[in-house]
């Protein structure tokens, strides 16, 4: 085989052949930033090396399909969705009587997602969803007001 002698700068192309010429073969030179032995552009955002693909950095955005701004009851049940199908989700209940941390921080969570046992007050419930590759979107936020049941 001959090859070019030294480094290729990043962006240039640089052609390789065997003696006899029968295999000609042409490389990119890509940056590779982080020195893992795979161009940036091309492979850093795969799960797997050696496969090429576009890089994927959008954040997934959720969105409230339905449920309750105010109610009487002491349960509230939301659906919610992604932008990009197959997201996970978390959930979040914030709000003066919350104290359980399996609801005030965002903890993995469905749709739909049921809260239960809510008292007299004032909430704010978050959903976000993360994607296949892990980008993490915004929280969204719905009010939840529960108010004490009026007198028949």
């Amino acid at each position: 085989m001959a090859y070019v002698p030294g480094d290729a700068a990043v962006g240039t192309t640089s052609a390789y052949s065997t003696i006899a010429a029968a295999l000609p073969v042409s490389a990119v030179v890509e940056p590779d930033a982080d020195g893992d032995g795979y161009g940036d552009e091309t492979q850093d955002c795969l799960a797997h090396p050696g496969t090429h693909g576009p890089c994927d950095f959008t954040a997934p955005v959720a969105k409230f399909t339905s449920g309750p701004t105010r109610t009487t009851k002491h349960i509230a049940k939301y659906t919610f969705t992604s932008d990009e199908p197959g997201s996970t989700f978390e959930c979040r209940l914030q709000g003066k009587g919350v104290t359980q941390i399996s609801v005030k921080t965002f903890q993995p969570c469905t749709s739909p997602k049921k809260f239960k046992k809510l008292a007299v007050g004032t909430y704010k419930v978050y959903v976000r969803a993360t994607d296949a590759v892990g980008n993490v979107g915004a929280p969204v936020k719905q009010k939840l007001v529960v108010e004490k049941p009026k007198p028949h």
